[in-house]
């Protein structure tokens, strides 16, 4: 009886009232996108929420915790400076080192940007994407990393290139449905010729 109380106040809060404008709230449907779940279970909703301002909750859940915490990632600079993600974190007081990488970018990677393809709100996009994708996959062999801002986007990319590249003996892995990061990653290490 407590959960179903707690629920109904959260939906509550999520649905009727504006008081917690320090908060985004949001619900979200978990399964594959596919009307049911990889796993065999049935969908669920998920009441989700989290803080605007994550500051305080880093600072009192783990920066003040400890007596040094470094953060490393290939993205925590912009132009050079750590300034926006020391406001998003609340890092006042902070030592910084910026290194540069040790990938061979030039000669071991290549960055494409379709300009041909219509925008990404524009009728048409979606089925651009996935002939691009399939045209790609079947030109290099595999050896190709796209990536997504929309789950929905990567689901419905995923399905839909699956077929015409692995008959080509080319394989999809897509995050969420294939595994997960760190796996998708060590099969595609293990057979490039792959579309991630």
């Amino acid at each position: 009886q407590e959960a179903i109380e707690a629920i109904r106040e959260r939906l509550k809060v999520l649905l009727v009232s504006d008081a917690e404008e320090s908060r985004i709230d949001w619900i979200s449907r978990n399964d594959d996108g596919r009307g049911g779940s990889s796993s065999g279970r049935r969908p669920s909703i998920v009441l989700n929420s989290a803080p605007l301002n994550v500051g305080p909750e880093l600072d009192g859940g783990l920066f003040s915790q400890k007596s040094s915490v470094i953060l490393t990632s290939a993205t925590l600079s912009t132009q050079g400076s750590f300034d926006y993600v020391r406001e998003r974190v609340g890092l006042a007081d902070a030592g910084e080192l910026h290194l540069g990488s040790p990938f061979d970018y030039a000669n071991a990677a290549m960055l494409l940007i379709p300009e041909d393809i219509p925008m990404p709100d524009v009728w048409g996009y979606q089925q651009a994407m996935e002939k691009l994708v399939v045209e790609l996959g079947r030109s290099l062999e595999g050896h190709v990393l796209v990536l997504f801002t929309s789950h929905a986007a990567l689901r419905g990319t995923a399905r839909a290139v699956r077929g015409p590249l692995e008959a080509e003996d080319i394989r999809v892995l897509a995050q969420g449905i294939d595994g997960s990061p760190a796996r998708i990653l060590a099969n595609f290490a293990k057979d490039p010729k792959g579309v991630i």
